[in-house]
């Protein structure tokens, strides 16, 4: 079985992947792959934000693609793996019961898979 938890920054993914992972779980943040891409390339998280996001504005989401296409793999490939990511959120509005206000944050949005394609 492998989970994916989304949410708005501050929501709890990551203490929720913290639980997780010490019942077995393989932790897995897009975050983190981001980090590496803009490692990768020599830029800093800031500056790969920015190329990434104007980009997009532009119709090319080339790097969402690619953590997609990484992060299925790993699915396919792995099992009791977390997905601890933000990104899945921006793509929907989150449900009211989960809405972000002044006084209190989001709670994060767990999916679970199980199995390989």
């Amino acid at each position: 079985m492998n989970i994916t938890i989304t949410g708005n920054l501050g929501s709890g993914k990551s203490s929720v992947a913290k639980i997780l992972k010490e019942k077995g779980f393989e932790i897995v943040s897009t975050g983190n792959i981001f980090r590496q891409l803009a490692m990768e390339k020599g830029l800093s998280v800031e500056e790969f934000n920015k190329q990434v996001n104007e980009a997009a504005s532009k119709g090319d989401r080339s790097v969402d693609k690619m953590i997609d296409d990484m992060t299925t793999k790993i699915g396919e490939e792995r099992d009791m793996v977390v997905f601890d990511s933000r990104l899945a959120w921006s793509t929907r509005r989150p449900p009211s019961s989960t809405a972000t206000t002044s006084k209190r944050r989001a709670r994060p949005s767990v999916c679970t898979t199980s199995g390989t394609a």
